[in-house]
């Protein structure tokens, strides 16, 4: 698969995460407001009780529980998420997104915004970047993707509330986008 060679290629190492999650994990941990998810209706683990609709979370669980790994640390997902969608008969629907985090001590806004770069360009994708705010994220240093006119994702550093959340003391960077509407477009 190119995308998963090329991530490589700028350094990144996959992780493989589960689709199912928890609220906590989605929403307080990463200092947003619940929105509608898919909730499992009789969990076997409560800790596994919906479906993700980011891969950041599980990236950041990822980093909290490999702390003890050497910095830097770069590592990247392209997996599942679901989403509501009414017009399904199933009334949801299984995309496929991207999502990049690196941390160490100096890990900012420019370094992932320049893999980010460099992932696009060899796509041959034209995309820029929109000033934005997201609770996650710290305010002045996120931004939506934006390719074709259309929001496609989010590149930024994450707040330090959100870190503090999941007992990371290094800054983290990150991009996440819905890449198979980044293909299509």
């Amino acid at each position: 698969d190119v995308a998963r060679e090329l991530m490589v290629g700028l350094g990144y190492q996959e992780t493989l995460n589960t689709t199912l999650t928890n609220q906590e994990t989605l929403f307080q941990k990463m200092n947003t407001e619940p929105t509608k998810i898919i909730e499992i209706s009789n969990p076997k683990i409560v800790t596994m009780n919906c479906l993700r609709n980011w891969l950041l979370p599980s990236l950041m669980e990822f980093l909290s529980n490999n702390q003890s790994v050497e910095f830097p640390q770069k590592i990247f997902e392209l997996g599942k998420v679901t989403l509501l969608d009414e017009t399904k008969e199933t009334r949801t629907r299984d995309e496929d997104w991207l999502a990049a985090v690196t941390t160490h001590p100096n890990a900012n806004f420019s370094e992932i915004k320049s893999s980010l770069d460099s992932f696009m360009g060899n796509f041959g994708i034209e995309w820029q970047i929109k000033e934005t705010t997201h609770p996650s994220f710290i305010e002045g240093r996120v931004g939506s993707i934006i390719v074709g006119g259309v929001e496609v994702g989010v590149v930024g550093e994450i707040n330090p509330l959100v870190l503090e959340m999941w007992k990371l003391e290094n800054p983290v960077a990150t991009f996440e986008i819905n890449f198979q509407r980044v293909i299509e477009s």
